[in-house]
């Protein structure tokens, strides 16, 4: 999985609801499947550290646009979170930004087509109740991502100016059959979330986000979100930008189940560096538990509590490189 933000608040937002929770145009997906509790143990901890540490900081890529890197660097393992929602998430805003009428049919740079309709109240602004819809044909862009699928977004709240990118604005987007293949690889989103992003005091900006449900598969493992909620700044006065970010809900991690999560104190770095302070909370069955607390851009300190007592049964620390491996 490629962890984290790499385009996290340039100036416009969106805003997901699960297809299968109810709001938005996003057709008829399939509910999205819970696992059990996850026995955390000596033998997974760290690799259940690494997997609800890297999927949760994923998730803020899902609501991103633009192409500012900011939250942390790119990683190997684990389900493509940031493939299909991130590019989604783009391309969602890139036509919101360009207030589409239609139906208008455009070629995709390298092949493919997206054909892009919208119920606009006025073709100078967003108003909510507004309504867009983009069709991807097998779109390629050149960007070495091929998008195919419907993407279908909702106005719910937008205050501002779309020319200046200066806004404060809420969709809801619904996903129909929506995949994007990188490398032979095809990676596919199911469900969605509410995000809210507000530029209107670029250069600091700030982005929630929040779902009943939401899980991303790459074809091998499948990576599920539910009931989170998450909340970034980002503030690009300083190069490179520095970020803080917030979050806590349920995770289901490939091969060991669910666990829940939250964010004690908030996460912080700069750029595309990973977080260089921070701590999350990691609960699984019984009370087990892991806190992962950041010690620099490099290291992270894992201490376990196995029979949830509140003791520290054994402390770990690894790399950043070693928890997202």
């Amino acid at each position: 999985m490629k962890m984290l933000i790499k385009t996290l608040v340039l100036g416009a937002g969106l805003s997901l609801v699960a297809a299968c929770g109810g709001g938005g145009g996003g057709g008829s997906n399939p509910p999205v499947v819970i696992a059990p509790d996850a026995t955390i143990s000596s033998q997974n901890a760290v690799e259940i550290a690494g997997d609800v540490v890297t999927g949760v900081l994923d998730t803020g890529e899902l609501g991103a646009f633009g192409g500012s890197g900011l939250i942390g660097a790119d990683s190997g393992a684990g389900p493509a979170m940031s493939k299909a929602s991130a590019t989604a998430a783009n391309k969602g805003v890139n036509i919101i930004l360009s207030a589409p009428f239609g139906p208008e049919v455009s070629p995709c740079a390298m092949g493919g087509n997206v054909s892009v309709s919208g119920n606009l109240s006025s073709q100078d602004t967003l108003t909510p109740g507004d309504t867009i819809t983009a069709r991807f044909t097998i779109c390629d862009d050149g960007e070495g991502e091929v998008v195919n699928g419907v993407l279908t977004l909702d106005v719910d709240t937008f205050d501002g100016d779309l020319l200046s990118g200066f806004v404060a604005i809420g969709v809801t987007m619904g996903f129909q059959g929506f995949s994007v293949t990188e490398n032979g690889e095809i990676t596919t989103v199911q469900g969605g979330l509410s995000v809210l992003i507000d530029t209107r005091n670029y250069p600091l900006s700030t982005f929630t986000m929040s779902s009943g449900s939401l899980s991303v598969t790459d074809g091998v493992e499948t990576l599920v979100l539910s009931n989170f909620t998450t909340t970034a700044t980002a503030d690009e006065s300083s190069q490179p930008p520095a970020f803080t970010f917030e979050s806590s809900g349920r995770i289901s991690v490939p091969t060991h189940g669910s666990v829940t999560y939250r964010v004690e104190e908030p996460f912080t770095g700069f750029g595309e560096s990973d977080p260089d302070s921070g701590v999350l909370y990691i609960e699984g069955e019984m009370g087990a538990n892991i806190t992962a607390t950041v010690l620099s851009a490099n290291q992270v300190q894992l201490e376990m509590d196995y029979d949830g007592n509140g003791s520290i049964d054994e402390t770990v620390i690894v790399t950043w490189v070693e928890l997202e491996g």
